[in-house]
């Protein structure tokens, strides 16, 4: 269990490291891209099933890449 903890320990240690601006505004702008653009191009072609994963799926990446940000920034 303690090989675990220091484990899961480091590999916070180097995400903190590692995750910056830059790629917040790469995961958020991946996002808007896929809520927006792909969103839009399944649901003129009809593919409702496509559309509904598509904006799913960027606003996944929206959320999560700025809360990530905010627990590296804070914690």
């Amino acid at each position: 269990m303690e090989f675990m903890a220091e484990t899961l320990q480091a590999f916070w240690g180097e995400i903190k490291v590692l995750y910056n601006a830059y790629l917040v505004l790469l995961g958020m702008g991946i996002g808007v891209f896929c809520y927006f653009v792909d969103g839009n191009n399944y649901k003129r072609k009809g593919l409702k099933k496509e559309t509904i994963a598509a904006k799913v799926t960027g606003l996944v990446f929206f959320i999560s890449s700025a809360g990530l940000y905010i627990l590296v920034r804070f914690f």
